[in-house]
């Protein structure tokens, strides 16, 4: 079995919502609580979380997790710099990795999935040399799985493109799961009224 670390990005500042997207109640939890959970199931070697906005907010709610906890002072520059601050974390943390898996803390759909990070994962172990991503119709993205020999280029991204474009570049092998459309964003107050109905 092939070992790997999970990265999950939480450093977002919910602009197009009313609260806390990480802290939104999710069952007796939260959102952040509930992806942390589903990440620590994956038995994974170890789990870093990248915080930002409102890390003052989400790190006490969090802390008795066994996670490590690192803040990107510039997460309002996009996700690829948090990727990129939390990748730098991880290897000096825990040195050498087989894998990094990036999760989102906003698509409880996914978490909520008894099966889809498990095939996952088990898909990538078939063939570890190889990034394993989520297909979204004809665009690849997270949750993503990267072998240690792309770690470099996760060190240098940078904005709001997050992983997409690598993924999506053509430069790279990539194997993908689809995301059965349970891979949803929850990005504003209405889509977590329909996710709460659903």
């Amino acid at each position: 079995m092939a070992m790997f670390d999970i990265l999950i990005a939480a450093a977002g500042g919910s602009k197009r919502m009313t609260g806390i997207k990480q802290l939104l109640p999710f069952g007796d939890s939260t959102f952040i609580e509930r992806t942390i959970q589903k990440a620590m199931a994956l038995e994974p070697r170890n789990i870093a979380v990248i915080l930002g906005a409102y890390s003052d907010k989400i790190a006490p709610v969090i802390q008795h997790y066994p996670v490590g906890l690192v803040e990107n002072p510039q997460w309002e520059k996009g996700l690829g710099g948090s990727i990129a601050t939390g990748v730098h974390y991880i290897e000096a943390q825990y040195g050498y990795t087989e894998g990094l898996m990036v999760l989102l803390c906003d698509q409880p759909l996914l978490v909520q999935d008894s099966n889809f990070l498990e095939d996952f994962v088990a898909e990538w172990e078939n063939t570890p040399d190889q990034i394993m991503a989520t297909r979204y119709e004809s665009k690849l993205g997270v949750p993503a799985l990267f072998p240690a020999k792309f770690m470099v280029h996760l060190k240098n991204l940078k904005g709001d493109k997050g992983a997409r474009e690598l993924l999506n570049s053509g430069h790279f092998p990539v194997k993908s799961i689809d995301s059965r459309g349970i891979g949803i964003d929850i990005d504003t107050d209405e889509a977590y009224k329909r996710f709460l109905k659903a």
